[in-house]
């Protein structure tokens, strides 16, 4: 049961931070400290998850599933719902199923989010993790109400997904090989991830959801998370993907050491911004 713990934090933990999180930039605020303006795309997603390798010591012998992904601007800030469900083949004749529900809110300021996690294994409740977190100059607290009351702190410079993606972005579009940083995301209890990303030279992909034939940019990346302040040389997990300007992910692939699974962009849509 282990491995489901750790599939599904490192999905929540992806699918809020790369791949499809929204946030204006504004002119001058990219990260490499060159002026550069993004639109990322508010839309609706749907991946297919698969086995892309397994070791003999991880136990699987297949994965399958589905990730679904919502993130919407509204006129306060940023909305984020998810509901990741994958089967894992422990043997030929033995499986489990595990289902991830999470949804977050993000002040438009950047400097307060609310988060609820929910996981279950073969419909038994596994995991339930529901708090605030805040922000400020000299770092921030999150304040977690379950699976017990206890206030984390946040180390100084830390990001919620919506800014931290906005500058990673940024710093890709800009041609910059690396980005670095502190991330919240609301997926664990143990505060903030240290986040280390390097870029890769752009490709022409397929636009999702356009017409045959139609392309644009893609950055090929690789991120590793660490456990921030741990001062641990190995992530806890690592995270390749294809990404577009507009923080939409064609494929991502997670990476425990031992097994990695493969998330393929299957349904699109875009969402609307607000009137505000």
């Amino acid at each position: 049961m282990r491995h489901f713990a750790q599939a599904g934090a490192a999905l929540a933990v992806w699918l809020a931070l790369v791949s499809t999180v929204s946030v204006w930039i504004a002119p001058g605020w990219a990260a490499s400290g060159r002026s550069t303006s993004v639109q990322i795309t508010p839309h609706r997603a749907v991946y297919a998850l698969d086995l892309l390798r397994s070791s003999s010591s991880s136990g699987i012998i297949g994965t399958r599933g589905s990730a679904y992904f919502e993130w919407a601007r509204t006129c306060e800030g940023y909305l984020v719902n998810q509901h990741v469900r994958m089967q894992l083949a422990l043997s030929e004749s033995q499986s489990s199923v595990a289902v991830l529900l999470f949804s977050s809110f993000e002040s438009a300021d950047g400097r307060r989010m609310s988060f609820k996690l929910r996981q279950t294994a073969d419909g038994a409740i596994t995991e339930e993790l529901e708090g605030i977190a805040e922000l400020g100059p000299e770092g921030g607290v999150a304040h977690i109400a379950l699976p017990e009351r206890k206030d984390v702190t946040l180390p100084a410079g830390t990001m919620f997904p919506s800014v931290y993606t906005g500058q990673a972005l940024a710093t890709m579009v800009a041609g910059d090989a690396l980005f670095a940083g502190f991330l919240f995301d609301g997926s664990t209890a143990d505060g903030a991830y240290e986040v280390t990303t390097f870029y890769g030279p752009a490709e022409n992909r397929p636009i999702p959801g356009g017409k045959p034939g139609e392309s644009e940019t893609f950055w090929p990346n690789r991120a590793s998370y660490f456990q921030a302040d741990s001062g641990d040389a190995e992530p806890l997990f690592e995270v390749g993907s294809m990404v577009n300007a507009g923080g939409v992910a064609e494929w991502f692939d997670l990476d425990y050491g031992s097994f990695s699974v493969r998330a393929s962009l299957t349904e699109f849509e875009r969402l609307p911004e607000p009137k505000c």
